[in-house]
């Protein structure tokens, strides 16, 4: 082997690793993003408030997330790309930190907009920085092992965390976040090469893909979507609080089974969207999606049907961002390059919605109205899809 293979052979291992540990981030993210809502009864007793103030965590979260990714693109654009995203797992871990020492409820809210804070910052560091250190045609599999890491804490993180959480002290789960974020922050600094400043730009050049009708429709699509099934999934584990199974709560079964179908619906979209179209697949999700999030409320005292269910709904939630981001693709050719950095925000901004719509509707009608309040979401997003996608 020649010294020039081998230097090849040992960048190529070096990128792998770079992307595996940013990949562990996104995992910390995406399983601390969705924690609260595998334990959002037990801080609810924990603190003293009602499930629908507890629900709050989920909501200030996504909406801060949604506010800083592009504030914090603007803001750290000019800094090295190693500096920032390191800075960015920082203020991570010390959210988690707040969290796993909160004393009362305004304490685990400040934690949770601190990490908010990392997280939007973390996330679209780490997605540019992938393909920094790939070449054009290994771009896609670069992104995939990033994003990799939110589905697979889908899949592991969430229920681990919910079952850890309900037979354990729940702090204890943020601080394991925490510490996952802290080993990732060292693992950064050791593994991540130096890497060129960003470009700076404007907040101005940042919004200007809203001001085209088409990007504000696909947008208000998928804020709308996700809008539609957070009332519902905020509030699983109260749906399920009582529920069990094999003597045992049911809960991380049902995130678990939800994972998994993320897993399996993350796989089908590509297949679907290039033999169905954009459109074809996004109403087959949007369809499905509406019909499995009642079908899961009225079925939970059975296990094997709420646990069909999950799974079920798992896939459709996960089907229907694709063909969404596939026509943004599109319109950033004459909108802009930032068009689809926007639909992240679009996304937070739904679950922020989503988890307050929800939140009022638990309060004051009680939980039945979560299922029917999806449902008829649902049913509204469908027939705008049908119309203008």
């Amino acid at each position: 082997m020649s010294g020039g293979e081998a230097a090849a052979i040992g960048r190529v291992g070096e990128r792998t690793i770079a992307l595996a540990v940013l990949a562990l981030g996104t995992f910390a993210i995406g399983t601390d993003g969705h924690i609260v809502i595998g334990l959002l009864d037990r801080i609810a007793d924990g603190f003293g408030v009602s499930n629908a103030r507890a629900g709050q965590l989920v909501t200030v979260f996504a909406l801060c997330y949604a506010l800083f990714a592009p504030l914090c693109g603007w803001l750290f654009g000019g800094f090295d790309r190693k500096i920032a995203v390191s800075i960015a797992a920082c203020v991570f871990v010390l959210g988690n930190a707040l969290c796993w020492l909160a004393p009362n409820y305004p304490a685990m809210l400040a934690g949770r907009v601190t990490a908010a804070f990392g997280a939007g910052m973390f996330v679209p560091l780490a997605f540019t920085i992938a393909t920094t250190l790939t070449s054009d045609a290994r771009r896609g599999v670069a992104l995939s092992v990033v994003f990799g890491g939110m589905t697979i804490a889908m899949l592991i993180g969430v229920p681990a965390g919910a079952y850890l959480g309900q037979r354990l002290d729940w702090h204890l789960v943020f601080l394991i976040i925490g510490v996952i974020g802290l080993i990732d922050l060292v693992l950064l600094n050791a593994f991540l090469p130096a890497m060129p400043q960003g470009a700076r730009t404007t907040l101005g050049e940042r919004l200007a893909p809203i001001k085209n009708r088409a990007v504000l429709i696909t947008l208000s699509i998928t804020l709308a979507g996700v809008l539609s099934e957070f009332p519902l999934y905020t509030y699983i584990s109260v749906v399920f609080e009582r529920v069990q199974t094999f003597a045992q709560g049911i809960l991380p079964i049902i995130l678990f089974t939800f994972g998994l179908g993320a897993l399996v619906g993350n796989i089908a979209v590509g297949i679907a969207t290039d033999r169905l179209g954009p459109r074809r697949t996004l109403l087959a999700a949007f369809g499905a999606q509406t019909v499995l999030m009642p079908t899961l409320f009225v079925v939970r005292h059975v296990p094997a049907a709420a646990i069909g269910a999950s799974f079920g709904w798992g896939i459709a939630s996960y089907m229907y961002l694709v063909p969404i981001q596939h026509k943004l693709l599109e319109l950033a050719k004459t909108a802009g390059q930032m068009t689809m950095s926007l639909n992240s925000s679009a996304i937070y901004l739904g679950i922020a919605a989503g988890g307050a719509l929800g939140g009022l509707a638990l309060a004051h009608l009680g939980i039945t109205s979560l299922p029917v309040l999806a449902a008829a979401l649902g049913i509204g997003v469908f027939a705008v899809i049908a119309r203008e996608f």
